[in-house]
């Protein structure tokens, strides 16, 4: 218990701080895994083109994404997968990330989580929207819905975050209920294709 070892995430703590709901199951089978290529290459943002996203392909299905945001590095496993007319992307970040050192007893409670929105991709501008966490937890506060979710409580803070548990195919059922739901999503997240 004495090596240390680096890691990028705990608890999908960037996409949390971002509004974002967080996931222990996928969204997507290996069955129903989608290839674009045309996300491929690296895309700027609209707001911030200091910040960088660069799609590689992997072996099967999926992608390694290279996030540089605020000149941290990130990386992340890409899954898409198609839910009716719609186009989903699911991220998972790579375990391999180096962002701060800790023991192996501390790297026992990290829980790596996936986060999923709808994506659009054209030739020079990809659209994604991540699904809000604020317009789910007032639906679980006012009994709406009934998604399987633990509520992670810490004990030095009054903060509670909501832990989505279901299945992937229950999880797939959500979204493709609330696809039309303007409200589901935070702002949209406006990439351009980076110029040579």
């Amino acid at each position: 218990m004495k090596s240390k070892k680096r890691i990028a995430f705990v608890i999908g703590i960037i996409f949390l701080i971002g509004g974002c709901i967080p996931s222990l199951h996928p969204l997507y089978t290996k069955d129903d895994c989608v290839f674009e290529s045309n996300l491929l290459g690296e895309w700027e943002e609209e707001d911030n083109n200091s910040n960088t996203w660069n799609f590689t392909k992997l072996d099967d299905n999926s992608y390694k994404l290279a996030l540089v945001e605020d000149s941290v590095l990130s990386n992340f496993y890409i899954h898409l997968v198609k839910l009716g007319d719609d186009l989903y992307i699911d991220f998972f970040p790579d375990s391999k990330n180096v962002k701060c050192e800790v023991i192996d007893f501390y790297l026992l409670q990290v829980i790596y989580v996936h986060i999923f929105g709808k994506i659009t991709i054209n030739e020079n501008e990809v659209e994604i929207s991540l699904f809000d966490y604020d317009w789910i937890e007032k639906l679980f506060e006012q009994n709406k819905i009934r998604i399987p979710h633990e509520v992670l409580k810490y004990p030095d803070s009054k903060d509670e975050n909501i832990l989505l548990t279901a299945s992937t195919e229950e999880l797939q059922a959500f979204v493709k209920k609330y696809a039309d739901d303007k409200n589901a999503f935070i702002k949209a997240n406006i990439l351009k294709r980076k110029k040579e």
